[in-house]
């Protein structure tokens, strides 16, 4: 009926760790998690993982590198499955001002290098949990309110050029 959750269950494999894991979303297939994580072997405190699904257990997460983490929060991670697309939120890169989404294609072997969505999706404030949906173009994404410290999620439409691999 959509109202009911099934009983939450733990992940098999090494992809839990004793570190703060606040964030994450499947990948290309569902063999796939991107996860935000302060686990050891971070770039900054939060940094993008990815670990892949074998069987039943998922595999020790890697950490997707200096392309995408910086010394900086990366966080949010979301991947648009119809392009290879890799939208994420960072206080690091070429930013207008704390955390920014960007967004990056993967090739057959690396991510290019992020691109900041730009103005009017990002501004001088905190933007980030962009969640894209399937037809890549449509996403919510929250703002917090510099005056009341809330945040509010919005309903936007990116122009679909953003998301085309180079």
């Amino acid at each position: 009926d959509g109202l009911n959750w099934s009983k939450a269950v733990k992940l098999s494999g090494k992809i839990n760790s004793l570190a703060n894991e606040s964030f994450a979303s499947f990948g290309e297939n569902d063999n796939v998690i991107y996860l935000v994580s302060e686990r050891q072997g971070s770039k900054g405190n939060k940094d993008i993982w990815v670990s892949k699904r074998s069987g039943k257990k998922w595999s020790k997460p890697k950490n997707l590198g200096k392309a995408i983490n910086t010394e900086f929060d990366e966080t949010s991670p979301v991947l648009c499955r119809q392009n290879n697309t890799l939208f994420f939120s960072s206080k690091g890169h070429y930013n207008m001002g704390g955390y920014d989404i960007f967004y990056t294609n993967k090739n057959e072997k690396n991510w290019s290098v992020p691109k900041n969505i730009g103005y009017p999706l990002n501004t001088t404030r905190d933007d980030f949990n962009y969640m894209v949906l399937p037809n890549c173009n449509t996403g919510y994404y929250s703002i917090i309110d510099p005056e009341s410290g809330i945040a509010d999620i919005y309903l936007i439409e990116v122009n679909t050029l953003l998301a085309i691999p180079e």
